[in-house]
């Protein structure tokens, strides 16, 4: 039996189903809940934020206090006070970067992200306005760490380059998702693309509309709807929509809590991100058989075939350009072969169900 500890930030917020934001806040739900089924595992589970109900399925949990702005070292030196005698197998720390034990590497580095910039002066900027990010990452993403666990080959490239990570550290474990096979679909007489975005140009919200304006000048019979993740922004995203023309076509959903009600409303979806770790909406979309149209610097195009199971776009060079030709390719298929377009759909569903959460957790599990 192994013993491990897991250092997280709620333990509550985790484990009581209700919906959250970020990777790595997702990879920690679905490890604690497919570890906790486990006869082979007895978990140890730290939080920084204090429990306010029992948690019997864990062999103990301890409360550190801890936020994202913290000293990590302090963290760490608070751990190894609280955990006393105990002796684990493994520690990880799945939501912040740890200086030791093992990691999860659910985000690119800030140094890949500012590289994307095509202008040498954009890039020396970005990087000398945000130095402190980055000397935090140096400083902390170290070969000191025991494991690392990558959501992606295009992941793990880029810590093993960018903060000198020796790859044989790295682990690349593709996360799940859970499928509901029982789901029924809703048939559209518009064929529909989607969008999970924020309005900020990483997620790529103004390209895809740019890009819908393209498709409608060939083709009416579409339209696009939009769920925007931070419901303040959602005016300013109609307001986008409105100036571009668009209204008649594109729709800005109000902020739902069930997503899955917005995949069965859609017949593709759209991840026009400048990076992306992996792309969760990708393949929780394609999961209720939605084709995955995603850029080629999101991680989930690492399980596409093009036209067979999605489509991946070139994102670093005339993104309008191939994103568009991306959807008028799918409208075509839409018009004039029907039967290839739901093959395409079957198998992207296919892929969607090849990666469960309990297979991913056990990945882990065994790389440990």
């Amino acid at each position: 039996m192994k013993r491990i500890a897991v250092l997280i930030g709620d333990v509550d917020a985790l484990l009581d189903g209700s919906p959250i934001k970020g990777g790595g806040s997702h990879v920690a739900r679905y490890l604690l809940l497919n570890w906790i089924k486990r006869n082979d595992v007895a978990l140890d589970v730290f939080s920084c934020v204090k429990a306010k109900v029992e948690h019997p399925e864990f062999n103990r949990v301890e409360h550190i206090p801890f936020s994202l702005g913290d000293n990590i070292e302090e963290f760490i030196a608070d751990f190894e006070a609280k955990k006393g005698d105990a002796i684990y197998d493994a520690v990880i720390i799945p939501e912040v970067p740890a200086p030791k034990y093992s990691s999860f590497l659910h985000s690119h580095s800030f140094l890949f992200r500012y590289d994307l910039y095509s202008s040498p002066f954009m890039r020396k900027l970005f990087k000398f306005i945000n130095r402190k990010k980055i000397n935090f990452q140096k400083k902390y993403f170290s070969d000191k760490s025991e494991t690392f666990i990558a959501v992606s080959e295009k992941i793990k490239a880029d810590y093993s380059k960018n903060l000198h990570i020796n790859e044989n550290k790295i682990k690349v474990v593709y996360p799940g998702v859970t499928v509901d096979e029982s789901f029924e679909r809703k048939e559209n007489n518009l064929f529909t693309f989607g969008l999970v975005s924020g309005i900020t140009s990483n997620k790529g919200f103004h390209l895809f509309l740019a890009a819908m304006k393209n498709v409608l000048k060939k083709d009416k019979n579409v339209r696009g709807l939009i769920i925007n993740p931070t419901p303040k922004d959602t005016p300013w995203a109609r307001f986008f929509v409105k100036i571009l023309g668009l209204e008649k076509y594109v729709t800005v959903l109000d902020y739902q809590v069930n997503i899955s009600e917005f995949y069965k409303q859609i017949d593709a979806i759209v991840v026009p991100s400048r990076h992306e770790a992996f792309a969760l909406v990708a393949i929780e979309a394609a999961s209720y058989k939605a084709v995955p149209v995603v850029s080629c610097n999101a991680g989930f195009s690492e399980l596409i075939n093009n036209s067979q199971n999605g489509f991946v776009f070139d994102i670093n060079k005339k993104s309008l350009k191939n994103l568009s030709k991306a959807l008028l390719d799918i409208v075509d298929l839409k018009n004039n072969h029907k039967d290839s377009l739901l093959k395409i759909r079957e198998a992207a569903f296919e892929t969607a169900k090849s990666r469960s959460w309990s297979q991913f957790a056990g990945e882990v599990f065994d790389s440990l």
